[in-house]
């Protein structure tokens, strides 16, 4: 995990490193854009944001647009921690040891460990992740599976109802497909939000998808980006 500190000379060095330059290329297509014209307003909001990031490729689209995300938060002055699943070496694996304490709520996996309380501290959750073969890689569903423990994420009534225990009460999906959008659609808002998300208290949530993200063109991911860091700092 990563925490941003706000500084305010290495925030100046450090958007204008990034945002004046081309952006890394998109999925390793060798499709580049510039980001430099994004308009953006500064507001002044005190939220604890996480943002769980799930690609293993530096040069990918995803990728370019963490750093984005990341670079325009610490120049806002915003607190927020990133959990890189593949950059943590996060093993998705549930063990047998680790399924046989599942149900007491309890883990030997110290990732685990330190994405619950971030988890419990997020008033912010945004999600980034590609769609492969119409789902979210294994990396993100081993994090939902090892991660969301009763006691602490969730929790049951005595009838066996599910209760939340996080209190999110924004969200952000920010994904990336080959497929169009209205494919995607159903996994995304039919089942990863009612029956996953809001079930343990992350709500309010506002999905973005950057369809033909390696056949797409350059203004088109450029203005996806655009909308994405719009939303997120307003």
């Amino acid at each position: 995990m990563q925490r941003g500190h706000p500084d305010a000379a290495s925030v100046f060095f450090q958007y204008v490193a990034f945002f004046a330059p081309i952006v890394q290329q998109s999925d390793a297509t060798g499709c580049y854009f510039t980001i430099s014209d994004i308009p953006y307003h500064n507001p002044n909001t005190s939220v604890m944001i996480t943002i769980l990031y799930c690609h293993p490729y530096e040069k990918s689209f995803n990728h370019s647009m963490l750093q984005a995300i990341t670079d325009r938060l610490t120049d806002e002055g915003r607190e927020y921690d990133v959990i890189d699943l593949y950059a943590d070496h996060f093993d998705p694996v549930l063990s047998t040891t680790q399924l046989s304490m599942y149900s007491k709520g309890n883990t030997n996996d110290e990732n685990v460990l330190r994405y619950q309380t971030a988890l419990r501290q997020t008033h912010h959750l945004i999600l980034m992740f590609p769609i492969w073969w119409g789902l979210m890689p294994a990396m993100l569903k081993g994090f939902i599976d090892k991660t969301f423990l009763k006691g602490i994420i969730y929790d049951t009534t005595p009838e066996g109802t599910l209760m939340p225990c996080l209190t999110i009460d924004r969200t952000t999906i920010i994904t990336t497909s080959e497929e169009d959008t209205s494919i995607i659609a159903p996994f995304i808002e039919g089942y990863l939000t009612p029956l996953v998300l809001n079930t343990v208290g992350i709500n309010g949530v506002r999905w973005f998808n950057c369809d033909h993200v390696k056949s797409g063109t350059d203004d088109r991911r450029r203005t996806f980006m655009a909308e994405v860091l719009k939303d997120i700092i307003n």
